[in-house]
């Protein structure tokens, strides 16, 4: 399967969760088997981050306290903040202005981020379903280059955002 396939049949489960204030994205999916040790390092340590993030931070996000960021190497650094660590099991930080809670539960990945504007929902999730596509790859052990910035529109990120916003719809 190419990556465009794997991208665009990967079973996530979206939602917007409007229980909680501010509002959340909510997304997870099953990584296939992958353990829960090796999930948790390619949520938090630089180097395996690199291979499928959008943002790399210069310092493992295992422990609480300031790092910075890049999306590439020669990009100007942003700010990133652990603010609360599970060891092996749940990271809450912040990239720039935005707050983000993974949670690893066996081979499970649930994610949330604080949605500032509602209106911003499918385009975060279109993103992160590209890179949780090649987060998946690399988890089976296929070897996937990372896909950010242009990169993802062409391996379906319109036609993810498109369908985000139909799913998403609000009354």
């Amino acid at each position: 399967m190419d990556i465009r396939e794997r991208i665009l049949a990967l079973n996530i489960a979206g939602r917007i969760d409007s229980e909680v204030e501010p509002p959340q994205l909510r997304m997870n999916f099953m990584t296939d088997g992958a353990d829960q040790q090796t999930v948790w390092s390619y949520v938090t340590e630089p180097e395996l981050l690199a291979a499928w993030s959008p943002n790399v931070p210069d310092r493992p996000l295992t422990s609480v306290g300031p790092a910075e960021a890049r999306e590439n190497p020669e990009d100007a650094p942003f700010s990133v903040e652990v603010l609360a660590v599970d060891p092996g099991k749940q990271v809450t930080h912040r990239w720039g202005d935005d707050l983000i809670t993974w949670t690893i539960t066996g081979d499970r990945i649930d994610f949330a981020i604080v949605l500032r504007e509602l209106d911003a929902a499918a385009m975060y999730a279109a993103g992160w379903q590209v890179c949780f596509g090649v987060l998946a790859a690399l988890l089976q052990g296929e070897k996937q280059p990372r896909i950010v910035g242009e990169d993802a529109f062409r391996v379906g990120w319109q036609e993810l955002k498109e369908r985000y916003d139909v799913e998403f719809a609000r009354p």
